[in-house]
């Protein structure tokens, strides 16, 4: 009986590992997506202020606070 209720608590403890590993990378993976995604945008906005109707000084003040050069 000792030897049984060892083995569920290892096959318990090995299940519990394996969701805890999926849940992380899952995770992991959405942030990359989700970084992603943001890093797009913020591209797409970028390229919008360096062809905006705005003063050299705005644009220029805009675009140091933003984007990369």
């Amino acid at each position: 009986m000792e030897k049984f209720l060892k083995i569920i608590a290892v096959i318990c403890a090995i299940s519990v590992a394996v969701v805890t590993g999926s849940l992380y990378v899952r995770s992991i993976r959405d942030d990359m997506d989700e970084q992603e995604h943001l890093n797009q945008r913020l591209n797409e906005l970028c390229d919008e202020a360096r062809q905006a109707d705005w003063s050299d000084r705005q644009r220029s003040d805009y675009l140091q606070r933003h984007c990369e050069h």
